[in-house]
């Protein structure tokens, strides 16, 4: 897998798991969803490295 811009994605990919799980306590909270909601969920940065076993990181390091 290529990560391009790696110091944008690897915050992105903990902002989606923070947001949605947010998101999905509230929704459990007031009973407009039922709690296994909260195992559909998007993966942890510590998950993904686990599942991407090749991994490439990099960056542009010119502007046009």
């Amino acid at each position: 897998m290529f990560l391009d811009e790696s110091h944008q994605t690897i915050p992105q990919l903990q902002g989606m798991y923070h947001g949605d799980r947010s998101r999905k306590e509230q929704l459990v909270k007031y009973g407009f969803r039922l709690p296994s909601a909260l195992d559909n969920r998007p993966l942890t940065f510590e998950e993904f490295e686990i599942v991407c076993i090749r991994r490439f990181t990099f960056r542009r390091l010119w502007t046009l």
